[in-house]
Parts: structure tokens; sequence; C-alpha cells
């Protein structure tokens, strides 16, 4: 995960500006940036952001589990092995199969 959260700097110590996210105890990488941000910068940390999100949503959807169930299909496992399902192989009457 990645969070940008502003913070000032108090006698050595950085003071956010309101408490994150994370479970008690957990272990981070602080980058510290000093310089204001250009528009440019601003502009591509809200498309990051905005990215985040979008693909947050999308990959956290619980619709999408049949996908999974499909994994486990038998003729997925032949693609998984290099060959093709009966259905696709060589000689084989597609329109019987329907």
């Amino acid at each position: 995960m990645t969070t940008t959260v502003e913070a000032i700097s108090e006698n050595g110590m950085l003071r956010l500006s309101g408490p994150l996210p994370l479970r008690e105890k957990a272990q981070v990488l602080v980058t510290i940036q000093t310089e204001p941000l250009t528009a440019e910068d601003k502009e591509r940390q809200a498309w990051l952001k905005a990215s985040e999100e979008t693909l947050t949503r999308a990959w956290d959807n619980s619709a999408d589990d049949v996908f999974n169930e499909l994994l486990d299909a038998p003729n997925v496992r032949f693609f998984e092995c290099g060959g093709l399902p009966p259905l696709w192989q060589s000689g084989s009457n597609i329109s019987a199969h329907k």
C-alpha cells in the first residue's frame, strides 16, 4: 500500500497531519521530500491515487471469484501444460461439441 501524507518537522520528529490506516507496530518506509511539489508532480500524484483506488476496487471484487473456479476447470490445465484442450485438437469437429 502506498499512502502520501503531509507532516511537520518538530524537534527532529515528524508530526503527521492525521492518523494512518495501519495496524499497531506496522513497519513502514518513509520517504522525505522537502522541496515543494510542482504542478506536474501534483497532477501525477492525483492520477496515481485515482489509479490506485480504481485498481483496488477492480481487484477487491467478490463478483470476480467465479474466474477462480474457471481456473480449476479441466481444459485450463491443458493450457498450463502447453497443450490444447480436446475440443481444439486437430481433427476435432467443433460443431459436434456444441
